[in-house]
């Protein structure tokens, strides 16, 4: 007899890890500088199209729960993550497109040239072919990001395993946008070349369609076999319901082993039901596990709201710092200076660094301090830690550079190197807690739900997203903390120090509910699913 083919497993990470690679750069090819390249190419004034990325940042973390919801529910994840990633190569060749040919975007203007007319706004053919390329490419940008970690976890039954793959898949994905702000970005702004962008764009997007193709055969492919949205909302009825009929048992004192019958519905006392033992133990027992997997969402709820306020207080940082650093030196050298929205990639290779030697490091050494693995929860705990210490960081600096102007007007400005070690502190913590975050939801989610359970970070981002614009909006209209000049009244510090205060309080709600918090398995572990029709390539 044939051994079953071997699906799953290692042999399935060069496929996945770099299918990430491949569409993290075609994402950040157009996604990290798309609001220069509103301005300058298609002349759209800079608040509409500051609008316009708003929109599309609110797309990318939108289209993941869309994904999820069509993946767990009804076609899978290959499926998704395959017209995804199809609906991202088109969005990207309609905008390299818009760069070669002249016609499908307004003339743009000659900034060297005064009183320039040949320039003008787009016209609606304009703004129709660039809406259509934009949603192609948020499309194929939020259906992948997460769905790709998802189908990538499900691929290992180990624990360590899946940990393993988080580790290696976010940092895929943060040494690409890296790339993406520190080399394509800077091709892009210093010599206005979009189409050298946009190729490198499609090239990658192409490559990795290639090789996402390419390991279909390997993949351990998820077939939903019903809607599980459908299943919590059921398990939320059963509940209700079956209190009822706990009640009418009691009151009529029917016992398990007898025929259920002529049993009144209330509201409806006409029509009866009958059921039988056998049926009434298969409807309970469906009932009761549909009833669990409700209670198992219920229950992660709290500790995945702490991560709201953590998104919250990183998006602020991420907007504020931008301000903060244009107030500093940037100078590297005396013909190049630093773009102040380049000092993310500090922070971005500080997680990089991090995850590198995570778990060949940084883990064996927990494991070794205190003798047992470190957890999910314990590992975001850290990452709330870091990004505390480094927004104190960033009010200590701002506090210095005030003292400074103070004390010398016309004295040399403080250098935005010293903005490097809190960014480096942020992102420390960032790869503490997004991959825990990540390994956390899909370990404790129901099994239906394993795409929605990676999806769940983006919510976050969405509603940090919104309560970060609205706490930046009440801090301009109540006060001058964030005014455009240092000598109206600008106190950058202060902000920083709320964020710092914020973040800490949130630290100890979240520390709140890990305690309180019990692991859906005892050692938090290998069992949580298994395929018994297939081998798999765990050991390969």
């Amino acid at each position: 007899m044939d051994n079953p083919k071997v699906v799953g497993g290692w042999l399935t990470l060069p496929f996945i890890i770099g299918s990430i690679v491949g569409l993290s750069l075609a994402a950040g090819s157009w996604y990290a500088n798309l609001t220069m390249f509103l301005v300058k190419e298609y002349n759209v004034s800079q608040h509409l199209a500051e609008k316009i990325y708003e929109i599309v940042n609110i797309g990318v973390n939108i289209f993941p729960i869309i994904g999820a919801i069509l993946s767990d529910s009804y076609v899978g994840s290959f499926l998704v993550i395959n017209v995804a990633s199809f609906a991202s190569l088109l969005g990207l060749m309609m905008l390299g497109l818009s760069t070669i040919i002249p016609t499908l975007r307004s003339h743009p203007c000659n900034i060297n040239t005064i009183n320039d007319t040949s320039c003008d706004t787009p016209s609606i053919h304009h703004y129709a072919f660039l809406l259509v390329a934009l949603s192609l490419a948020t499309i194929g940008f939020g259906c992948t990001r997460y769905m790709l970690s998802s189908l990538g976890a499900y691929q290992f039954n180990k624990s360590e395993h899946r940990r393993i793959f988080f580790n290696v898949y976010i940092l895929a994905y943060e040494a690409c946008f890296a790339i993406a702000y520190g080399v394509i970005v800077f091709i892009i702004q210093d010599q206005g070349k979009w189409s050298i962008g946009f190729g490198i764009g499609i090239a990658t997007n192409l490559i990795s369609i290639i090789l996402f193709l390419s390991g279909f055969k390997y993949y351990r492919h998820i077939v939903p076999q019903h809607n599980p949205f459908v299943v919590v909302a059921h398990g939320l009825i059963c509940v209700t319901i079956s209190k009822i009929k706990v009640a009418l048992t009691k009151d009529h004192r029917i016992h398990d082993d007898e025929q259920i019958s002529n049993i009144n519905i209330i509201g409806s006392p006409s029509k009866n039901m009958t059921i039988n033992s056998k049926s009434w133990a298969q409807t309970l027992i469906s009932s009761q596990n549909q009833a669990q997997d409700l209670k198992k969402i219920i229950k992660i709820m709290p500790i995945w709201s702490a991560g709201i306020i953590l998104s919250t207080v990183i998006t602020t940082i991420s907007n504020l710092i931008v301000l903060q650093a244009s107030s500093m030196d940037l100078t590297i050298s005396r013909h190049v200076t630093l773009p102040a929205q380049s000092m993310i990639v500090f922070c971005l290779v500080a997680t990089i660094m991090t995850l590198s030697i995570f778990d060949s490091f940084l883990f064996p050494l927990w494991q070794t301090t205190f003798g047992r693995p470190l957890k999910p929860l314990q590992r975001g705990g850290i990452g709330h830690v870091f990004v505390v210490v480094g927004t104190i960081g960033l009010a200590i600096v701002e506090t210095g550079r005030l003292n400074l102007n103070r004390v010398n007007d016309n004295g040399p400005v403080m250098s935005a190197y010293w903005l490097i070690i809190p960014m480096v502190l942020l992102g420390i913590g960032a790869a503490y807690y997004f991959p825990g975050g990540l390994t956390f939801h899909y370990q404790e989610f129901p099994k239906s739900l394993k795409c929605s359970s990676t999806a769940m970070p983006s919510i976050q981002v969405i509603i940090g997203f919104y309560l970060s614009k609205a706490f930046l909006k009440v801090v301009k209209q109540r006060s001058s903390w964030l005014a455009d000049e240092i000598s109206l009244g600008r106190r950058l510090d202060i902000v920083y120090w709320i964020l710092a205060l914020v973040v800490a309080v949130n630290f100890g709600y979240y520390v709140a509910c890990s305690i309180l918090y019990k692991y859906n398995t005892q050692d938090n572990s290998d069992s949580e699913f298994t395929i018994s029709t297939n081998n798999t390539g765990d050991n390969l």
